[in-house]
């Protein structure tokens, strides 16, 4: 969007700017060099690494049956490890988790709330999009979407507010870059 005037309340005005871009696949360029990795990388220490690099004054809590960040405590609760069907699903859980964390007060000052459905559903959005952002960085595929629960008020704010998603996806991306710490 970009402006376009102003409206007779003093609201600036926007309007939709389409851009055009060329994509390639990577094979479609023959000189590109090729990168090789020189170490071993391993998105498990890399996720475990990014929850403590936030610093939560509650820490991290590992056991129990569920995985939950808590913003009374600025505490992230994780099951153990194997009760995940998959690495990749623990990774996404912390991930998820930890974009959650960033929303605190003293980190990005997302409204945390359970008690606005709405507001959770947003909140719930945010760490989805961004734990697939952060999954994505790391080299991790993402076959399904967690919180299909959540899906119904997605679904009713994207029809009432065409921006809804992009809103999201701004707030998803402020998210995976604190977590990963990409920010500035």
């Amino acid at each position: 969007m970009i402006p376009d005037g102003v409206d007779k309340h003093g609201e600036e005005r926007f309007r939709p700017f389409r851009r055009i871009y060329s994509v390639w696949n990577r094979e479609q360029i023959p000189d590109l060099p090729q990168i090789e990795r020189t170490s071993q990388f391993d998105p498990k220490s890399t996720i475990d690494e990014m929850l403590v690099n936030l610093d939560l004054k509650g820490g991290v809590h590992i056991g129990g049956d569920r995985a939950c960040y808590v913003p009374s405590n600025d505490a992230v609760c994780l099951p153990n490890d194997d009760a995940f069907e998959s690495p990749d699903e623990a990774t996404s859980t912390k991930a998820h988790e930890g974009c959650h964390a960033t929303g605190a007060d003293h980190r990005l000052k997302r409204k945390l709330s359970t008690k606005d459905a709405t507001a959770y559903a947003y909140e719930e959005l945010i760490a989805e999009l961004g734990s697939a952002m952060v999954c994505a960085s790391l080299g991790i595929p993402l076959d399904k979407l967690r919180h299909t629960d959540y899906i119904g008020v997605w679904l009713k704010r994207l029809k009432d507010d065409t921006n809804y998603i992009f809103k999201a996806a701004a707030d998803a991306s402020k998210a995976m870059k604190y977590l990963t710490k990409e920010a500035a």
